[in-house]
């Protein structure tokens, strides 16, 4: 499952028929299918989108692109491994003589990758602007490298060069689930929270073959990671996974439309009573409804490589309710 025009794409294979689903927004439940019929066979797991484009490769490595996901075309490239989509740029690995290059398409240039550099099994890739660079950020997390060893390390595309930016990686792990949110850190001085920007990394398979589903947390865009607070983890129901995707989309909410929380009328403090330290509302109007963010969790896959066939919604309980402004 992917994200491409502005849409959940999700493509699914069933025997030898492949089926893309698309939606504006997944909590609608409003799918359009179509039954595909590719002149190849080809690699699900390699569905990507760049920002004009949709890519994949066939079994046997050939890069294939298409703008509508019914048409496809090749690309006349052989890779061995796709990253995602930077831009209208799609990021990838090949293979020369038993040495790996970082290549691009449609312009090509190649570069050796480095030897603690994931050339499989990589997350999902993030492209994201920030205040400490002039160019947009790609990041992935997680991965094989060449020699065969997992890593846990954070790595970083500017649109020109690639470095690993992290100090602090989470466990080695490759085929993890990677995507951005935010968070709420406390002040232990005062019991203030602020609203963070987080990057979000779970699940995946480790060394030993066992899938995880152990959630970590990156305040500061992957550099360092931490194990996420225990209401953070998923819960005991939702089984560990790999290769699972997530989005994340808004669904309004009215202030009337759960029956689970009603606003509580207060009655009046006793005669010689007063509340200290209050300020008045910045709210000019009564908040009636507002916008919260869901993730959305795809599929993935158990330790035997089974296929999940469902999708798991969550949120912070606390954005649910009606904000206080």
């Amino acid at each position: 499952t992917i994200e491409y025009n502005g849409n959940a794409v999700c493509l699914t294979r069933d025997n030898d028929k492949y089926c893309i689903a698309t939606t504006e927004n997944p909590g609608n439940d409003n799918w359009e299918k179509q039954i595909i019929e590719f002149p190849f066979t080809p690699n699900v797991k390699s569905f990507v989108a760049t920002s004009e484009a949709l890519f994949i490769l066939d079994t046997t490595g050939n890069l294939y692109t298409s703008v509508d996901g019914n048409v496809w075309t090749s690309c006349d490239q052989q890779w061995s491994h796709i990253y995602g989509g930077y831009e209208n740029t799609l990021l990838g690995v090949k293979s020369v003589d038993g040495k790996y290059y970082h290549v691009t398409y449609p312009t090509s240039t190649e570069t050796e990758v480095a030897a603690d550099c994931p050339i499989s099994g990589t997350s999902q890739m993030l492209v994201f602007d920030n205040s400490w660079s002039t160019s947009p950020q790609a990041l992935m997390i997680g991965g094989k490298c060449a020699n065969g060893r997992l890593t846990g390390a954070t790595w970083a595309y500017d649109g020109s060069q690639w470095a690993k930016i992290s100090n602090t990686p989470v466990p080695a792990l490759q085929n993890m689930t990677f995507f951005p949110y935010f968070c709420f850190k406390q002040n232990s001085d005062n019991w203030n929270f602020t609203k963070y920007s987080t990057l979000i990394a779970m699940c995946g398979q480790n060394e030993y073959s066992r899938v995880v589903s152990t959630v970590y947390i990156s305040f500061d865009q992957g550099m360092n990671w931490k194990k996420a607070d225990d209401l953070m983890q998923l819960p005991n129901i939702i089984p560990a996974r790999q290769n699972a995707q997530v989005l994340v989309y808004n669904s309004t909410i009215h202030s009337r439309s759960t029956n689970a929380w009603h606003e509580y009328n207060l009655t009046s403090l006793p005669k010689g009573w007063a509340i200290v330290n209050t300020f008045s509302s910045r709210a000019t109007t009564e908040v009636s409804e507002w916008e919260c963010p869901y993730i959305y969790l795809f599929g993935g896959e158990d330790s035997e490589g089974k296929t999940y066939n469902t999708v798991w919604r969550g949120v912070i309980n606390r954005l649910s309710f009606k904000p206080i402004i």
